[in-house]
């Protein structure tokens, strides 16, 4: 909206469709999967969380992606819940070890946040939006930036060294030059501009790992 590519109200028309899409395929697993009540209840609380998080992310008097606080909400909702909460729904079960694949599956979309936020330095500062970028400004983003996918990716080999056991766990290893490549090249040029390919490059690159990641355990 920032850039005038996408107006408010088409903004809304397209929250308004997901946020139905959310609500009916949501509801629909919960009844399917939740054995228990107070599981249901759970979970609709968690579903509505998300949804009120991506309304107020860029909507609302005081949106919270314009105040720095976006990426613990990308790596909550796009980590954590969704990894654990898709286990819990299949095992019926929490188990402590699904918070390092967890973790790096957030990360990895915060990575991907981060780079977004990168590319629009300039236009945010000028518009008021502190977001993490920001107030990190552009050399500490990219340090930060590095120190996030290399997280993710410690996460995943330590997740894989302890409960793994074939070597097909490891597959998800064929998207780390990838990750490496990503690093290298945010690293060498500052300007907003050269994060405009790089974004592209990272959504990429998270989803091979993500997609190398399952394979290895489904193999398992």
């Amino acid at each position: 909206m920032q850039k005038g590519v996408i107006t408010p109200v088409q903004m809304k028309k397209a929250l308004i469709i997901n946020v139905i899409i959310s609500c009916v395929s949501g509801i629909a697993l919960i009844i399917v999967a939740c054995k228990k009540p107070e599981d249901a209840i759970g979970f609709l609380v968690m579903g509505l969380l998300a949804i009120v998080a991506a309304i107020t992310y860029t909507v609302g008097k005081r949106p919270y992606g314009y105040m720095g606080l976006g990426d613990i909400s990308v790596l909550i909702f796009f980590g954590w819940l969704s990894v654990i909460g898709t286990y819990y729904l299949q095992a019926n079960a929490f188990n402590i070890v699904t918070l390092l694949p967890a973790t790096a599956c957030g990360l990895l979309s915060v990575a991907v946040l981060n780079i977004n936020n990168m590319r629009d330095l300039e236009n945010d500062i000028q518009a008021g939006k502190n977001t993490l970028a920001v107030r990190l400004g552009a050399s500490g983003s990219r340090i930060y930036h590095t120190c996030v996918i290399a997280i993710a990716i410690i996460c995943l080999i330590v997740f894989t060294l302890i409960y793994m056991h074939r070597w097909t766990a490891w597959l998800f290893l064929l998207a780390v030059p990838m990750l490496l490549l990503h690093i290298k090249r945010v690293n060498t040029d500052l300007s907003g501009e050269a994060m405009r390919p790089l974004l592209e490059h990272m959504v990429k690159a998270a989803l091979l790992t993500n997609i190398l990641f399952s394979l290895g355990l489904v193999l398992e």
